[in-house]
């Protein structure tokens, strides 16, 4: 609401020269204007770097209770709930989802992944086998990483989703397929 008043503020002060109407405004009162349109804290930098079709988006990372999304202002959003990477939505114009993923883990411990398109129609279901753990030791100034595998088959396509983290155990990266036989969306930070 406040930058609703603001907004109207602005718009109130510019507007009235254009009326003919003469403002004088006080020191005070221009200190204020300006404290309030002035920017106290510079804005964060987006740290995070989506690849996807040879586009590259940068982004924010947003934690949320189940999961991390990775966002800008221009409209992307990749939703990753922590274990899949659940839906994939581009910049343009209005929602310009790309895809939906639904996974559901079986009793053996193989997971089915239902990959919907932007309209929300199944292209295809997957099974994809139980997560592995890979231990990389890299070299000492990298520190030991650790990977997350996951290896899936469609019908005659294999692939693999993984999900990278660093030694303290923070994400670093994710490699996942979005959509049937094209290449996965990469994410990676980029400290």
């Amino acid at each position: 609401m406040k930058g609703r008043g603001l907004f109207f503020v602005v718009i109130f002060f510019g507007l009235l020269p254009l009326l003919g109407c003469s403002v004088s405004l006080q020191s005070t009162q221009y200190s204020f204007l300006a404290e309030m349109l002035q920017k106290k804290y510079p804005p964060p930098q987006k740290n995070w770097r989506v690849i996807w079709r040879n586009k590259e988006y940068l982004s924010y990372a947003v934690n949320f209770e189940n999961g991390t999304y990775f966002a800008n202002e221009e409209g992307l959003l990749v939703s990753f709930d922590g274990w899949q990477v659940v839906g994939l939505n581009l910049p343009g114009l209005g929602v310009n989802k790309v895809a939906d993923i639904d996974h559901h883990k079986q009793l053996d411990g193989y997971r089915l992944l239902t990959y919907k398109d932007g309209l929300g129609r199944s292209v295809s279901i997957d099974r994809c086998e139980p997560w592995e753990k890979i231990i990389n030791n890299a070299p000492a100034n990298e520190g030991t990483q650790v990977w997350w595998l996951q290896r899936c088959r469609s019908g005659d396509h294999n692939y693999r989703n993984q999900i990278k983290l660093n030694d303290r155990g923070q994400l670093v990266g994710l490699v996942f397929t979005v959509m049937k036989k094209m290449d996965p969306v990469v994410i990676e930070s980029i400290q």
